[in-house]
């Protein structure tokens, strides 16, 4: 019985010195708040500091499009491991501009010195910039980030555009204009006819078709004679609490006079923005759904699901 005792009161007095040890030394928590300018978001293997932001106009070689302007922002990546780590621009950020997902850009990057990209020995550091282009009107770019591409864990950086420094002056720029307001349409039923304009909603995704346009190609990328390339803007918003997957292949069927077309990734070229990738909980992405139609068109119909297994769909339709 007294070594029952004295067994007992010593693993009292273990858990109690464990839960303190616990206590004093909490783990890191980055997904509880945004993280700002020189302010460090800690991983197990990595230490993220985000020390700058600054804006570019680029190079006669390297330029952003009418409306935009290359954004890099600055980060100090610490290994606070005992082994290597291997750090990647593609695979360990993602970047939203005013809620609306963009995409790593290596013409914005050739205006900034140094990439995060590489491998870092134990206990050392990189610096260098993440680079984006966004509308030259931005209020807020948000970069979530992770030390490991396969973790679940990950923090965010917000950044307000009152923190750059030397900011060019405001011009009109149509790309951050306010959209026509959207009619909603629920779609417990498949809805059909939408228009411009017009939004289905799901039960995780939003979408909204707000342009369609032709175009001729390019030398490299050009429609077949008789042909032309059409690009259907759309804006997919997540409406959900969790990551979604978009697929350009797998969510949207197109016809064109009652005829089945095909995705083009040729007519895809010949517009800025896909609309494949994930989207956090609470943020939208915004590209073109490419195709190839006969010059003479009249009339093309989209359908999209927010899943490819789904029933559920809902239809646009566009007249010339």
């Amino acid at each position: 019985m007294k070594k029952f005792l004295i067994s007992t009161l010593l693993l009292v007095v273990l858990i109690l010195s464990v839960t303190s040890c616990s206590s004093n030394n909490p783990p890191p928590n980055n997904e509880e708040a945004p993280f700002g300018l020189n302010e460090v978001a800690t991983f197990e293997d990595l230490k993220f500091t985000a020390t700058e932001i600054t804006e570019n106009l680029g190079t006669q070689l390297f330029a952003p499009d009418e409306g935009n302007v290359f954004v890099g922002i600055k980060f100090t990546i610490e290994n606070i491991s005992s082994k290597e780590q291997s750090v990647s621009s593609m695979l360990l950020f993602e970047p939203y501009c005013d809620d609306v997902k963009v995409d790593y850009s290596l013409s914005a990057s050739a205006a900034f010195e140094g990439s995060l990209d590489g491998s870092i020995a134990a206990g050392k550091k990189l610096v260098g910039y993440y680079s984006i282009e966004v509308p030259a009107l931005w209020n807020t770019i948000e970069l979530e980030v992770k030390s490991n591409w396969l973790s679940n864990k990950s923090a965010t950086f917000v950044f307000n555009r009152d923190l750059v420094n030397n900011q060019p002056p405001e011009t009109n720029n149509p790309l951050t204009s306010s959209p026509e307001e959207s009619t909603v349409v629920e779609t417990t039923a498949p809805s059909k006819n939408l228009s411009l304009n017009e939004s289905a909603v799901f039960k995780k995704l939003k979408f909204t078709a707000t342009e369609i346009v032709e175009n001729t190609g390019s030398q490299l990328f050009k429609p077949a004679e008789g042909k032309i390339f059409i690009g259907i803007k759309l804006t997919i918003e997540n409406i959900s609490t969790q990551e979604q997957s978009i697929s350009s292949l797998m969510l949207f069927n197109a016809y064109c006079e009652d005829i089945k077309l095909d995705y083009s990734f040729s007519a895809n070229s010949a517009f800025e923005g896909t609309l494949d990738g994930e989207v956090a909980a609470g943020k939208k992405l915004v590209g073109y759904y490419g195709i190839e139609v006969p010059s003479n068109w009249k009339t093309i119909e989209l359908e999209v699901k927010e899943d490819w297994l789904s029933n559920d769909s809902a239809s646009f339709v566009f007249s010339k």
